[in-house]
């Protein structure tokens, strides 16, 4: 009970020891009321903002792990193209190479390299490209075209 109740209750009628009357004690005790009503809110609503900061908080941990987990994908996504890029810069060479290997072997080696072209580097496909131009778009008869024409 607050010291306006129990003033109310002892039976201030005209006024009090303040000068106060009974009607502005019961307006006093009005807005107390009101005013422990909107603490009372305001409370509730602190505990309800730490409920959300606690879920942003594990929200935002759960995106710095996330961020890591995409670190990683990137990490393992270069290496693949680097062991793609030199896979393919194997294949480039062998069929390159003059008589050291066999037909069968370099078109092994391109169609290699156009299976697994989407996988290699733009570097790469413009290599891939000007070698397939010199091995089988050149004006006189390429050994590879010949043979490949003799089967």
């Amino acid at each position: 009970m607050t010291q306006i109740d129990i003033m109310i209750k002892n039976g201030a009628t005209k006024s009090n020891e303040d000068g106060a009357t009974l009607e502005q004690l019961e307006e006093y005790r009005k807005v107390m009321v009101q005013q422990a009503n909107h603490i009372a809110q305001l409370n509730t609503e602190i505990i309800e903002l730490r409920g959300i900061l606690s879920e942003y908080r594990g929200v935002k941990e759960a995106v710095e792990r996330m961020q890591g987990v995409i670190d990683h994908v990137k990490s393992l996504f270069s290496f693949y193209m680097q062991f793609i890029n030199e896979q393919a810069n194997d294949k480039i060479k062998l069929v390159r190479s003059g008589q050291d290997n066999t037909i069968e072997s370099k078109l092994e080696a391109m169609e290699w390299m156009a299976r697994y072209i989407t996988y290699v580097s733009p570097n790469m496909v413009q290599q891939i490209t000007d070698e397939f131009k010199t091995v089988f778009m050149t004006n006189g008869p390429s050994p590879i075209r010949q043979a490949l024409c003799s089967l």
